[in-house]
């Protein structure tokens, strides 16, 4: 494959030796010397002139090919005749570089390897006596041929080295420039955030890097548009980028020259200010909140939430970043608007929080998940009537188990209700038939059960099957469920609410009035057993609406046909108001505290 010269330089060439080889052949004619030399100059330069001719017919490698088998043979046969001259070196040597400059491989040697068995073949030749050279013709050192023919050849080369040499520079300067592009396409496709044009977190990471190793102070800001996924969804991703693209531009508009603004993924845009103080800032971020407001308020879907944290002398690029997403983590988390600044109990707070999401997902997997039994007492009569199962978790020695508030909440956030619900299901289950041998083959027990495993639709035949499994009759089975359920489809509810109930098994409705509260609910729905809030209790000595929300409640559900339960009775006063109000099944503290099987009264 040819890659070589230019079809300009090898126009030149070929010109150029065109004159110069008929010039030489001239020369040669006059002095009456040399006769191959002269026939092989002189074709040579008729072969170069029909090839400059030809320029526009041959291709540029066709052209280099009859250029060095030419300038070949002019060599090789000047060699020849006067191995003593360097004419011949010289015009072989211009065509090896020729050779070498246009080609590679096999073809940029064939030129050399020609010369080199030609030239060898001659020699064998002489020295067997196959070939002699009359003495007469060794041309004079005072001959002005010779000369002329030497610096002829000289120039040439000089032509055509400057030419190649000049190709080569100009080449050579193309494929710098063409490098210099090429790097600067990869900085900014590596650097640069295809969808704002800001820059990206790989560019934010580098510069803050390079700011802490040189001790320079300053502030780092995140800001999250909150809900922009939603709007994704409704507007779609073509209008959601055209969004961030704007909101780049707005706070680059913003932002000081020294400020490095940069999309760090997805809404997320982190501002590094340097020489900043926190208060400068925080005003930023709050200039940046109230005009974004006024500037594009039908955004006003998307809340924003910030997170800052300052530099220290001798902080690395890591802990900076840490600390920014723990002040962004609390911001989310308080659901705050205004700029949340990093302080060392939120990271503290942070990995307490991913300690115990640690544990709880150790707990799930070696089982250390276990029931304990709270009772429901009549209090007309004093006879316990049911119990609850509730969830404790097991630590390892030494540490203290964390509560149900604690490890709730981290089991719904990451999702593992369901398995959880079902690993609960089956422990309290198990432990039935020992709480009927305590309580009566009457009692009820209850097992709570998680929204996303009540709705699941292998929830009923793993119910089922778990029955029979454990050898547990339904009749002595109450399933609760929470108000959340009802942010599902109602229809759903219905079906499995009566599906439980067709079993023989019964369905609580617990924390009634925390939270979906809605009559609508209660008319849909049949539920066996209603169970108050502990909130209404909490405040019933004092607060006298409580008291009259919790006798309304109760002879609401009372006449419905629904077995109304208080939960959070912790003290006679709370137990009297209870009772006045017309429901008799309590459960709380006054009775009793959860305990283990074993500890049971």
């Amino acid at each position: 494959m040819y890659f070589g010269l230019n079809e300009r330089t090898v126009d030149r060439i070929s010109l150029l030796a065109s004159v110069l080889a008929l010039l030489a052949a001239t020369m040669l004619c006059y002095e009456g010397i040399y006769p191959y030399s002269m026939v092989a100059d002189f074709s040579g330069g008729i072969i170069f002139a029909l090839t400059y001719m030809a320029r526009k017919k041959l291709s540029t490698d066709m052209r280099m090919v009859i250029i060095t088998l030419s300038g070949s043979l002019i060599g090789i046969t000047a060699i020849v005749q006067t191995p003593l001259y360097a004419n011949g070196f010289m015009v072989l040597g211009g065509v090896m570089l020729l050779s070498f400059a246009s080609w590679s491989g096999w073809r940029a040697w064939l030129i050399p390897l020609l010369a080199i068995v030609l030239v060898a073949a001659v020699a064998l030749g002489v020295s067997l006596g196959y070939i002699e050279f009359a003495q007469d013709t060794v041309i004079s050192q005072n001959s002005i041929a010779i000369w002329m023919i030497t610096a002829f050849t000289i120039g040439l080369l000089a032509f055509a080295f400057s030419n190649i040499l000049n190709d080569l520079k100009k080449r050579l300067q193309t494929q710098l420039q063409y490098l210099q592009q090429s790097n600067q396409r990869l900085f900014l496709a590596a650097y640069t955030d295809h969808t704002t044009g800001l820059s990206n977190r790989h560019r934010l990471e580098s510069i803050i890097k390079k700011a802490l190793s040189e001790q320079q102070a300053g502030c780092l800001l995140f800001i999250d548009l909150v809900n922009f996924r939603r709007f994704n969804a409704v507007n779609g991703h073509a209008q959601g980028d055209k969004v961030l693209k704007e909101i780049g531009a707005f706070i680059s508009h913003l932002a000081p020259a020294n400020y490095l603004v940069a999309s760090s993924q997805g809404a997320l845009f982190g501002i590094w200010m340097p020489g900043c103080e926190v208060q400068q800032a925080i005003n930023f971020y709050n200039q940046f909140r109230e005009r974004f407001k006024t500037t594009y308020p039908e955004f006003n879907s998307m809340t924003l939430q910030a997170g800052l944290a300052a530099s220290k002398p001798g902080m690395q690029m890591p802990e900076l970043l840490r600390n920014v997403a723990a002040a962004m983590d609390t911001a989310r988390q308080n659901k705050l608007s205004e700029c949340c600044v990093f302080t060392p109990q939120m990271a503290e707070h942070i990995q307490q929080s991913h300690d115990l999401k640690m544990a709880v997902r150790h707990a799930l997997d070696a089982g250390h998940f276990y029931p304990v039994y709270q009772t429901k007492v009549n209090s007309r009569s004093g006879q316990i009537c049911g119990v609850e199962g509730l969830a404790r978790m097991r630590m390892d020695a030494m540490q203290t188990p964390p509560a149900p508030e604690d490890f709730i909440p981290v089991i719904h956030h990451e999702g593992w209700m369901t398995e959880f619900g079902q690993l609960m299901l089956n422990a309290i289950l198990a432990d039935i038939p020992q709480l009927l041998q305590r309580y009566g083959a009457d009692i009820k027990v209850s097992i709570n059960v998680s929204p996303p495993l009540f709705l699941a639709a292998e929830f009923f035949p793993m119910f089922s099957a778990a029955l029979t499994q454990h050898g547990v009759r339904p009749q002595n089975v109450v399933i609760e469920i929470t108000e959340e359920v009802f942010a599902s489809s109602m229809q759903d509810i219905i079906q499995i609410t009566s599906q439980i109930q067709a079993l023989g098994a019964e369905v609580s409705l617990d924390d009634f009035g925390a939270g979906f509260s809605s009559l609508s609910y209660l008319h849909q729905v049949y539920f066996d057993e209603i169970k108050i809030d502990r909130s209404f209790v909490t405040r019933i000595t004092e607060d006298e609406k409580s008291k009259i929300l919790l006798s309304a409640i109760t002879r609401l559900g009372q006449a419905l046909g629904s077995r109304m339960v208080t939960e959070g009775v912790e003290n006679y006063a709370q137990l009297d108001i209870v009772q006045q109000a017309g429901c008799e099944i309590i459960q709380g503290y006054y009775y009793s505290h959860p305990q283990v099987l074993r500890k049971l009264a």
